[in-house]
């Protein structure tokens, strides 16, 4: 027997999902800086499911904006592979790298990303990258863009 109320249950938003699909309340969880519970929910939904790009970027933004970067990796990479055609997996795969210092991997990927679709979040995370290297003229560059 559970040591936990069930009123107290009742109020767990990973078990309270109101009718939404896993990603739609995964993606709001994520929206209301509920990153704990929207990796829960992620997992869960990952592990139970087909795998698809969204959920990987659900999931890899939950873990990015609560401050695990080498745990989101892996998140980015697959998201990359499931839809290479978009850009949002190369550009959240950058900033992966640039809150861990890697800078010369997210020039990589955020070119590809550039190269794709030029956004700027795109321009923007090629930007601290090149910053972070020291290529003061790309950084210009890239953020002017």
């Amino acid at each position: 027997m559970s040591s936990t109320p069930d009123s107290a249950r009742v109020h767990d938003p990973v078990l309270t999902q109101t009718g939404e699909s896993p990603l739609a309340f995964a993606r709001r969880l994520v929206r209301e800086k509920q990153y704990g519970p929207a990796i829960q929910v992620s997992r869960r939904a990952l592990k139970s499911g087909e795998p698809t790009a969204e959920l990987h970027e659900i999931l890899g933004r939950a873990l990015l904006l609560s401050g695990d970067a080498a745990g989101s990796l892996w998140h980015f990479v697959q998201m990359t592979l499931l839809a290479p055609e978009q850009t949002a997996g190369f550009v959240n795969l950058g900033a992966a790298y640039n809150q861990l210092e890697k800078s010369s991997q997210a020039v990589d990927v955020l070119a590809k990303a550039v190269k794709l679709q030029p956004t700027a979040a795109a321009y923007h995370n090629l930007g601290i990258a090149h910053r972070h290297l020291k290529h003061w003229p790309s950084a210009k560059t890239a953020y002017r863009e």
